[in-house]
């Protein structure tokens, strides 16, 4: 991805869609103005480059197959959704507006995560403010936790782990019914 770094990556179908940043790390100004969605395709080696559906998002920091088989992401403060099958962008939704995301800063490469439980919902966290759950039919937000919360993970259980206050481990159980 040229001039960009790619800052999160998912697979599906022989297709990897990677989210990328405008910023290049080691203090470089950014010389792009807007992240894109990467889907490059392991078959053929091609690359497609996405413009995403609201301009001037600067990352797109969590990349993930929902259950539906759609690529869900989070940039800045959008969930979209990309449907594979119709090449395009199907939901651009902003969400957290209270957040308080610098417009001059870097935007850190961990400060948004998004995984699917074994229940079939989407858990995030975002900006180190809140771990969340995404009703991907409704695109309903509901709020877990506040505060100091970061990097959310699924195990082989459904079990999902998170760390709040920089370095407690908690696990949320869910129920795949």
């Amino acid at each position: 991805m040229p001039e960009q770094s790619i800052v999160s990556l998912a697979y599906l179908d022989g297709k990897v869609y990677g989210g990328t940043s405008i910023w290049g790390g080691l203090g470089i100004e950014p010389t792009q103005t807007e992240a894109k969605l990467l889907v490059h395709d392991t078959a053929t080696g091609a690359n497609q480059i996405v413009d995403l559906p609201t301009r001037g998002l600067r990352t797109a920091l969590a990349v993930t197959v929902g259950p539906d088989n759609r690529i869900w992401m989070v940039a800045e403060d959008h969930i979209l959704v990309y449907d594979p099958r119709l090449g395009r962008f199907v939901v651009d939704q902003k969400v957290f507006d209270e957040l308080d995301i610098p417009s001059d800063d870097q935007v850190d490469a961990h400060d948004a995560i998004l995984t699917v439980g074994a229940d079939s919902m989407l858990y995030g966290t975002i900006h180190g403010s809140y771990l969340y759950r995404l009703d991907p039919g409704s695109l309903r937000v509901t709020i877990l936790r506040r505060g100091n919360v970061h990097h959310v993970v699924t195990d082989e259980y459904g079990n999902l782990y998170y760390v709040e206050n920089g370095y407690e481990l908690h696990r949320l159980l869910v129920d795949d019914k």
